[in-house]
């Protein structure tokens, strides 16, 4: 490992965990109060109120919440174990530090089943009271209660889970397959000795008493098992009924005892409709989403049912997987996203408990079991299902010259990319994808700042020697970095991002002072012949034939990284840049490619601890020129099975002129760098070029899946969006060009692959897409403004829903290619003097400069063989083409 790389570790472990992460209900403010319960532990009711024993869960309740229950203080049977005597000692110690702490409360609950001392149904004798009795009961406990904090705590529940349910035959179906009748689930009053001595009118009572002892108290009615259609749908005509009595009730708690296959979120989605069509608003209580495996098929959440202790049933005694912490996250993520687009009707939601230290559910239904199912550990330490209730991270991957060649593109059939096909699998690829100007320096320019280059004229001929940031409308514009960060986001960045020499590191920089980025791109190694001039750029490697080593640069050497000493002692691998050695040994003795030091930055990064949300950007270089890579990635593809791409002979002779034989495209190298590897080995040279291409990137392949494992294993997984891509594409021999910059296929179309919390799995979208709507997207994820007014549109209802294919964008995208008319330096170019690609999800639409076109029908015509553009039948379709590119830019 080198030196440099050894420092830039050592910072990022020193400064990991210097910045906190927004408190939860600073993130959901705007949505509904965020809440917690704390539970009072202790055996035989004898109860222990510890808040005051443990700073760190005080600290976690102040900072995290703004709303909170008392799981047990003011029931009952704690408040008033015997008639007439209140014990409120400890909870006025609750009430003093909710208090202090500006907390909401919540009182639980009034008037339940469980939790309710015998004395209070029973008289002297042990018969069961009268009914005026038991309502006169009720009436002193509720207004001592309610009225010794009136005033003081804002919410109650007032009754708590007076509904119950059983399975009864189903009359209206027919027998099942096997001759059983089938059965349903109905819903009816709890029979407690609440109904039994009073009735059904017991519930109203309760509601009217506390109403008479705190006129401004919002009163809620609690329930377990709120995600079943038959009780939430009894809930819901209860209260009804209630309000069409005029009683004063405000609201309904949907208890939210849960597991990581219940419920599902149709089903919670379904309840909260049902109960917001009441007319109250409601609150999410008792949220906890347990892991361990269930001892029955039960739901519920009845405080007197228990279960047997097996193995089997406590699998996490000592430790628990990542895996299943990450599962939990994505489960939390995916229920708070529910509740984040129906906040209009939920006005809080509190998790029953602090951590997993004190858990109901360690002796529910089950004791004595090892229970994790919330936000923070047994040692009050955020876990993976705190980061996802967060904003989410961002990680962006991205390559140099990177084409179609990955799974499911359509690209080189022998491609080998393991780590990217199984992102794929995780999300959404886009198979339509394209860059907005097929060269490093624009394309990342617009890809940064969100802007296209029609708008800010920074299309690459000659400005791409210009620093972005001298263009007047770049220069002005925030960049994602520098949005980002200003927006409480940690941001680290490694590799190329922007173009080389393009760089500047400020945009990166974190208000903590934790290192913005780490190392910067490199195209190296190069073999080098230890001449002075040849130190920075290094020499086209030996082993190439001469007269091709004479005619091409330094960008147009490929092959195995290996020993040069057998070439002459002159020999050696030298940086690109600075000319530094770089040394190599063997395969298994060399220091480490630039790409590995950037994912193993990335990982070191991924393995702090980071508590505000970030955003963590890989610049890989490879697989652009030269395409060197390590032995073992060109032992993947023998050299005598590999394929050419298909190259159809003249395809360039139907092109457009002025592209083809006039060659005006800025940088024109596609067919010199043809002709220089057809005039100096053919096709078996060709064939060389096409192995080192296919290497380079089954290499970069690699390097991903390092940050992959590596996110996989970290707390974040369930919280950060993946995006994989490429700034354009690069021809492999198709159009007799070996290059980027065209505005053809292979050229412009990229790889887009996105994973993340919401995002559909396993899914191909053929939408037309651009890189100018990643930034869109990242602001919409991460629910921030826009900077300036961007031109991309987000991805989101694509990503969320790929197979209805909607979305605010247009229908098509849209790529520029520079020409050769001059530009002043610094000067925004003339679009009307460049050429335009559009793309839709048939058709490839090219105008140039000159009023040449191209049209291609990508149905019949994958390969872009045969240009329609002189077909009278195609003018209909032309038409179109012309008047979208009217809307964007002024041609003839």
């Amino acid at each position: 490992m080198k030196p440099i790389f050894k420092i830039m570790l050592c910072i990022l472990g020193a400064s990991a965990s210097s910045s906190l992460s927004a408190p939860l209900k600073d993130v959901y403010a705007e949505d509904f109060l965020m809440g917690t319960a704390l539970g009072s532990r202790g055996v035989n009711h004898q109860y222990v109120y510890p808040m005051r024993q443990n700073k760190k869960e005080r600290d976690v309740v102040a900072r995290e919440f703004n709303c909170i229950t008392a799981e047990n203080l003011m029931k009952m049977e704690y408040l008033q174990p015997k008639e007439g005597f209140f014990n409120f000692d400890q909870a006025d110690e609750f009430m003093a530090f909710c208090e202090e702490s500006g907390l909401a409360v919540v009182g639980h609950a009034l008037v339940w089943h469980s939790q309710t001392p015998d004395w209070l149904f029973k008289d002297d004798a042990g018969n069961p009271v009268t009914r005026e009795v038991l309502i006169e009961r009720m009436r002193n406990h509720i207004h001592t209660v309610v009225g010794r904090y009136k005033g003081r705590i804002k919410y109650w529940d007032v009754v708590n889970e007076a509904i119950d349910t059983k399975m009864v035959v189903d009359e209206s179906l027919p027998l099942d397959e096997e001759g059983n009748p089938q059965k349903k689930r109905v819903a009816f009053y709890r029979d407690s000795p609440w109904l039994q001595i009073i009735g059904e009118d017991y519930i109203e009572l309760a509601f009217r008493f506390a109403h008479e002892a705190d006129p401004e108290a919002r009163l809620l009615y609690n329930d377990y098992s709120m995600a079943n259609r038959a009780k939430v749908e009894f809930a819901a005509g209860m209260v009804r009924g209630l309000k069409a009595k005029g009683v004063p009730i405000h609201g309904v708690g949907m208890q939210a005892h849960w597991q990581l296959d219940y419920p599902e979120i149709e089903q919670l989605q379904d309840s909260i409709d049902i109960l917001a069509a009441t007319g109250l608003k409601v609150s999410i209580t008792e949220l906890d989403i347990g892991v361990l495996p269930r001892a029955s098929e039960y739901h519920g959440a009845d405080v007197n049912r228990r279960e047997e202790l097996r193995a089997e049933l406590n699998p996490y005694s000592n430790s628990i997987p990542m895996e299943v912490l990450n599962e939990q996250a994505e489960k939390y993520r995916a229920v708070f996203e529910v509740f984040r687009k129906n906040s209009e009707h939920i006005e809080r939601v509190t998790v029953w408990g602090v951590s997993d230290r004190y858990t109901w559910k360690a002796n529910w239904p089950v004791p004595g079991r090892t229970a994790y199912p919330l936000l923070f550990d047994r040692n009050f330490q955020p876990k993976p299902a705190y980061y996802a209730l967060q904003k989410p991270n961002i990680v962006v991957i991205i390559c140099d010259d990177l084409n179609d060649s990955i799974a499911g593109m359509g690209g080189h059939p022998q491609a080998s990319t393991p780590n990217i096909d199984r992102l794929a699998k995780r999300g959404v690829r886009f198979t339509n994808a394209a860059s907005n100007c097929p060269l490093c320096g624009p394309s990342r320019a617009s890809l940064w700042s969100g802007l296209h280059p029609t708008t800010t004229g920074y299309y690459g001929y000659k400005q791409q020697i210009n620093h972005w940031k001298k263009n007047p409308k770049l220069g002005t514009a925030a960049t994602l970095f520098e949005h980002f960060t200003a927006n409480g986001y940690r941001n680290f960045a490694t590799g190329k991002i922007h173009h080389n020499g393009h760089e500047d590191f400020s945009i990166f920089e974190n208000s903590d002072g934790f290192p913005g980025f780490g190392t910067k791109g490199n195209f190296g190694p190069l073999p080098n012949d230890g001449k002075p001039e040849n130190l920075q750029q290094g020499v086209l490697p030996p082993w190439m034939p001469a007269k091709l080593r004479k005619e091409g640069g330094w960008g147009d050497g490929f092959g195995p990284i290996q020993d040069l000493k057998p070439y002459g002692d002159e020999y050696g691998w030298t940086m690109f840049y600075d000319g530094k050695p770089w040394q190599f040994r063997n395969g298994h003795d060399r220091d480490p490619m630039p790409d590995e030091v950037c994912a193993a930055e990335a990982v070191a990064f991924l393995e702090k601890k980071h508590e505000a949300p970030f955003l963590l950007t890989i610049g890989f270089t490879r697989p652009h020129s030269p395409w060197y890579a390590p032995q073992e990635y060109f032992d993947l593809f023998p050299l005598e099975s590999v394929e050419l791409a298909p190259i159809l002979e003249n395809d360039a002779a139907d092109c457009a002129k002025i592209l083809t034989e006039q060659e005006d495209i800025a940088q024109p190298w596609g067919w010199e760098k043809y002709r220089t590897i057809m005039n100096n080995g053919g096709d078996e040279q060709l064939r060389k070029w096409t192995q080192a291409y296919l290497a380079c990137v089954a290499f970069v392949d690699d390097q991903t899946g390092k940050v992959l494992d590596a996110l996989e294993q970290s707390p974040y997984a369930a919280n950060t969006i993946i995006v994989f891509t490429s700034d354009h594409g690069y021809h492999m021999g198709e159009k007799e060009y070996l290059f980027k910059y065209s505005p053809w296929e292979e050229s412009v179309r990229i790889p887009l692959v996105v994973s993340g919390p919401g995002v559909a799995t396993n899914q191909a979208c053929t939408t037309p897409v651009s890189l100018i709507d990643l930034y869109p997207t990242f602001i919409d994820y991460a629910r921030l403004p826009e900077p300036h007014k961007l031109d991309g549109f987000s991805l989101r209802p694509l990503l969320e829903h790929p197979e209805v294919g909607k979305w605010d964008g247009p229908a098509f995208s849209l790529a520029a290619s520079a020409s050769t008319v001059p530009v002043e330096q610094n000067v925004p170019a003339n679009a009307a003097d460049q050429h335009f690609s559009l793309r839709t999800e048939r058709y490839r639409y090219i105008h140039c400069r000159n009023g040449e076109e191209e049209l291609y029908d990508h149905r019949n015509d994958p390969h872009e063989w045969k240009n329609l553009a002189g077909n009278p039948e195609s003018e209909q379709v032309l038409r179109a083409f012309r008047c979208e590119l009217k809307k964007v830019i002024l041609v003839d």
